[in-house]
């Protein structure tokens, strides 16, 4: 851990991805944008654990669950 990435916290909250995911709640769940960023979600979900922040997005294509946005306000 000694590059300077590894220092913010948002970074070192995604090598606890497992345990957010596993013991997150559901807060909201919200239609993304049209945007060209969020178009290919049908929602997001936004989970919350400890004071960590995930954002999972539900692909249109093939209805996969994939991890949009992972933040740790400081």
């Amino acid at each position: 851990m000694d590059k300077p990435s590894r220092t913010y916290v948002s970074t070192k909250a995604v090598f606890q991805l497992t345990e957010i995911l596993e013991n997150s709640t559901l807060v909201e769940e919200v239609t993304p944008k049209k945007n060209k960023n969020q178009k290919q979600y049908l929602k997001l979900l936004y989970m919350r654990y400890k004071n960590i922040k995930l954002t999972v997005g539900l692909q249109r294509s093939n209805n996969d669950l994939v991890q949009y946005c992972i933040t740790v306000p400081q």
